[in-house]
């Protein structure tokens, strides 16, 4: 069974629609959806990004070339969590489109709007 399906079959019993605990779910769905905030995440990786190429800047001439391979490792998997963050905040944004399309349409059957 899949969440859709346990949802219809918590909410409707009988053709009678529970649609208060409906709107209450959606609410905990936005929260969760919420929590995470990845522009948050992705502003922190470009901050570390940025610091790691002043550092690298500064670093004496003698002991760049050290630093050129932890820099070659640290920045490419410093863009791979970026895009991954970006990924999330896409997905988060579809699911919250997804969830406020939802919640108008328990509100319009809650107000006995025909459709």
């Amino acid at each position: 069974m899949n969440a859709d399906s346990v949802l219809m079959e918590k909410h409707v019993s009988e053709s009678v629609t529970d649609l208060d605990a409906l709107r209450g779910d959606l609410v905990v769905f936005k929260r969760i959806i919420l929590q995470k905030r990845p522009s948050a995440y992705i502003r922190i990786l470009d901050y570390m990004s940025e610091t790691a190429l002043e550092f690298y800047g500064k670093f004496p001439r003698g002991r760049q070339l050290e630093m050129e391979r932890v820099y070659d490792s640290l920045l490419p998997r410093l863009d791979l969590y970026r895009k991954k963050w970006q990924g999330i905040e896409t997905y988060a944004h579809t699911n919250m489109t997804r969830l406020d399309l939802s919640s108008d349409l328990v509100n319009l059957l809650s107000h006995g709007t025909r459709i």
